[in-house]
């Protein structure tokens, strides 16, 4: 038989580790001011983001036509409709001549279309891509509220495109 345990005593605390509730306050008045500080800061960011996003996606989709044209020995031509959308076509060609606009394979043959936002400044006749790699000197030029205009340069004889302020 066990011999009996002698009864334990609970010890008390005589300090509780934690936080006051007015600490907590001050630090989420803190948190909250420095927010309201940084916001407008934050917006204009994401204003920059729009209009570089849409840069981005135009020159995406004139390199996709250029890589296209070339693999495929096809013709694509680079519509801007209404300067706030575009869209990518294939052309079929009989002898030469064109026969018919094919929407291009893809994302960008359904049509894209900018944020409202955005101004398109674009061509208003279509950019060609050729099957030799070569296209139609351009530029694109888009504006947006509180950030400087973007510039998009088609080297006609390289077909490639930069971004540039």
């Amino acid at each position: 038989m066990r011999p009996p345990r002698p009864p334990t005593r609970r010890r008390l605390r005589t300090s509780a580790a934690g936080f006051t509730f007015i600490e907590l306050c001050l630090a989420l008045a803190l948190a909250a001011v420095m927010a309201g500080l940084a916001w407008p800061a934050l917006r204009g960011l994401r204003k920059n983001y729009a209009l570089e996003t849409t840069a981005q996606d135009i020159s995406d989709c004139m390199a996709f036509a250029r890589a296209s044209a070339v693999a495929q020995s096809a013709w694509y031509e680079l519509d801007f409709m209404q300067s706030s959308s575009y869209r990518l076509y294939k052309l079929d060609s009989d002898n030469g001549s064109i026969a018919r606009q094919v929407p291009a394979p893809g994302r960008w043959g359904a049509g894209k279309s900018v944020a409202a936002d955005i101004e398109l400044d674009a061509p208003s006749s279509p950019i060609f891509f050729y099957p030799n790699g070569t296209a139609t000197a351009a530029t694109v030029v888009l504006k947006g509220p509180n950030a400087p205009p973007l510039s998009i340069h088609l080297n006609g004889t390289l077909g490639y495109a930069t971004i540039s302020q």
